[in-house]
């Protein structure tokens, strides 16, 4: 059975910024991907992780799950959920 969760898209413009382009309401992010991306994946001060920097893309971490379903190995995730204004 495959993970509850989608994905994100960025597109990195040739003056170096980066834009999400798509996010889905539940995310799964590598921890690679975390330990690799720096600040553009930076942590609020309520432990929310902001999308390429951007505070209308926030994530609240939920729980870790196991691998990403189209690779093999050890890559775990962190399910991450979408915050929205109201909550």
């Amino acid at each position: 059975m495959a993970e509850p969760y989608g994905n994100a898209t960025f597109k990195q413009h040739d003056d170096g910024r980066i834009e999400v382009v798509h996010a889905d309401r539940v995310i799964g992010i590598t921890l690679e991907l975390l330990a690799e991306a720096g600040e553009n994946l930076p942590v609020d001060q309520t432990g929310c992780i902001l999308l390429a920097g951007y505070p209308e893309h926030r994530y609240r971490p939920v729980r870790f799950a196991g691998l990403m379903p189209d690779q093999s190995g050890s890559a775990r995730v962190l399910v991450c959920e979408k915050v929205t204004a109201d909550g």
